[in-house]
C-alpha cells in the first residue's frame, strides 16, 4: 500500500500488440497528473497521488479494456491538498484522469507516429 505523495508506476506491455489506440483513465478522490514513458516493452506510467483513497486505474488498447481492469489502488496517508481544495473533493467524492496515446506502431524498435 502507498501513501500519499508517494510516486506510483505501472507498465503496460505493448510488444507485438501492433500499432493502436492506448487509453488510461483514473479516477480517484483527486486528480492526479500522470506521466508517460515509452520504454523497450512499451510504456510506463507513473502519477503522484494527492489525497488518500482508492484509485481505480482502467486501461484500454484499440478501445478494449485489458484484462485485470479496472485496477484497484489503495492509497493510505494524510492529504496533500489544501482543506478548501479537501471541501470541494468532498462535494465532488471523485475526479477523473485521462491519458490517451494515438495511434503508434514500433520501427527499428521504437515507436513511430
Amino acid at each position: 500500500m502507498r501513501g500519499a505523495g508517494q510516486p506510483c508506476r505501472f507498465v503496460v506491455v505493448t510488444t507485438g500488440a501492433g500499432s493502436g489506440t492506448l487509453g488510461i483513465l483514473v479516477d480517484g478522490p483527486a486528480k492526479v497528473a500522470v506521466v508517460c514513458t515509452e520504454v523497450d516493452e512499451g510504456y510506463e506510467f507513473s502519477y503522484t497521488p494527492t489525497a488518500p483513497g482508492d484509485y481505480f486505474i482502467a486501461i484500454k488498447y484499440c478501445n478494449v479494456t485489458i484484462a485485470g481492469c479496472p485496477h484497484k489502488a489503495v492509497i493510505a496517508g494524510q492529504s496533500l491538498l489544501t482543506a478548501q481544495r479537501l471541501q470541494f473533493l468532498y462535494v465532488r467524492l471523485h475526479e477523473r484522469t485521462i491519458v490517451i496515446i494515438f495511434s503508434c506502431f514500433l520501427f527499428n524498435g521504437r515507436s513511430s507516429w
